[in-house]
């Protein structure tokens, strides 16, 4: 009898995958995915508009800006990511 008591107070095994964890991971590749192209189409438009000959000055001065930003944005991502591969612990 006391080896029956013994068995049902066990807890049961931890489950091989932590689909909660799994979860959030997918969700934050998920953003990322997304918010790297959409920088990076941001920064294309931005370029073009800077490129093109008919717009005013300042508006080109401000899509060289947020080029450049934009360009850092997407730099700066893909370098942290980097360093959490190299880094990991």
């Amino acid at each position: 009898m006391h080896v029956l008591a013994a068995a049902s107070t066990t807890t049961p095994p931890a489950p091989f995958v932590d689909w909660g964890l799994m979860g959030k991971i997918a969700l934050v590749s998920i953003i990322a995915g997304v918010g790297l192209v959409v920088a990076f189409s941001i920064g294309l438009a931005a370029l073009s508009v800077a490129r093109a000959n008919h717009r005013s000055a300042p508006l080109r001065v401000v899509s060289v800006v947020l080029s450049v930003a934009m360009v850092a944005v997407v730099v700066g991502a893909l370098v942290w990511g980097l360093e959490l591969i190299v880094h990991k612990s």
